[in-house]
């Protein structure tokens, strides 16, 4: 299941958040109707609780936790079945509520899902499924399942120069977290073979749909071979070609996962392509003179209720905490991190 919540402080007219939330939902093309409810929480462990009984079904709920003399505070949630809203349409739904409590929102400005869907053409081409077939077939088998109960908090000025490694534009948070992991699995798990990830891919920029709020989120695999003598930035920038590899020959997942020789993959690594940072509506001056400050509500925790990825032996998430990402699930220490932005032209076999 999916969930993701955002806290709201300053001035919330509940009823007013409450009828913002039937105009977005009922004027927007949504799969399942999700039920609506409002509720109190005594803080933010006993809300985080409370969302974790819920997670099974398909909601928008608010939470009024405890409130000062001067401020309100309310968690607007979204749970739903990845089947009918993918990460980013949860993120696009709770801003479309936040709108409709603003007086912004335009229901022309999210494309329908119907239409959207029934623009793309899944046919899928002989010679690109025997492609297919003939890169899978000669993957290794996956790594036995693994088991890591390890987070790891990376500060945003420390996760700005990792990702800054690779010297290029593109989904550099799930690539510099593939190519520690790709380290990882050679030199610390002795995973000679070339490792098989999984990554996301936002069917919304693939076919240029827009903010379509649905189910429009695929996964791509691919293969990154790792030696000693390469350098950090050079894997980063391997982990990359394979990214770009896997989306121009891209076919739907779930063809490649059905081929008869599909052997698994080592590592998921999940993550929202254009996320919203809590930081960035701090001091945001439209918000300030509204009395109202906008955060991501314990993004990390949230993810963790996810649960593991069958496709994979070891998943991964990379979400945001406040001040930092949070990577939930990778058996790394963040010395390892401090040592690829000292010097990334480090030898792999070094680090």
């Amino acid at each position: 299941m999916i969930v993701r919540a955002l806290r709201l402080t300053g001035v919330v007219d509940d009823a007013r958040l409450l009828a913002a939330v039937r105009e977005a939902t009922t004027s927007l093309e949504l799969l399942t109707a999700p039920s609506i409810g409002a509720d109190t929480a005594a803080d933010d462990t006993h809300c985080l609780k409370m969302l974790a009984a819920q997670r099974e079904r398909c909601l928008v709920q608010l939470y009024r936790l405890p409130n000062s003399d001067t401020e309100d505070h309310v968690v607007l949630a979204v749970a739903a079945d990845p089947m009918v809203l993918d990460l980013r349409s949860a993120y696009l739904l709770l801003g479309a509520v936040m709108q409709a409590y603003f007086g912004r929102f335009r229901a022309i400005e999210y494309p329908s899902y119907t239409e959207a869907v029934g623009g793309i053409d899944n046919r899928v081409a002989p010679s690109r499924a025997a492609l297919w077939a003939r890169r899978v077939g000669a993957w290794p088998r996956r790594w036995p399942t693994a088991d890591v109960d390890n987070d790891l908090h990376v500060p945003f000025p420390t996760w700005a120069k990792l990702c800054g490694i690779g010297d290029y534009m593109g989904n550099h948070s799930s690539i510099t977290v593939i190519a520690l992991l790709a380290w990882w699995l050679r030199f610390q798990a002795g995973r000679v073979e070339p490792a098989t990830f999984l990554a996301e891919l936002d069917l919304r920029e693939y076919h240029g749909l827009g903010s379509v709020i649905g189910p429009l989120t695929d996964r791509i695999a691919f293969q990154v071979d790792v030696t000693p003598e390469m350098s950090f930035r050079e894997l980063v920038r391997r982990c990359h070609a394979g990214v770009l590899d896997a989306v121009v020959h891209y076919v739907p997942f779930q063809v490649v996962r059905e081929l008869p020789c599909w052997p698994g993959c080592d590592v998921a690594v999940h993550y929202c392509r254009t996320p919203p940072l809590s930081s960035a509506t701090r001091g945001e001056e439209t918000l300030e003179r509204l009395g109202l400050s906008i955060e991501l509500f314990h993004e990390g925790a949230l993810a963790r209720l996810t649960g593991h990825t069958p496709d994979a032996a070891l998943s991964v998430d990379v979400a945001e905490s406040g001040d930092g990402v949070e990577l939930i699930g990778i058996p790394l220490e963040i010395s390892v991190i401090d040592k690829v932005i000292a010097d990334p032209d480090i030898p792999l076999a070094r680090l």
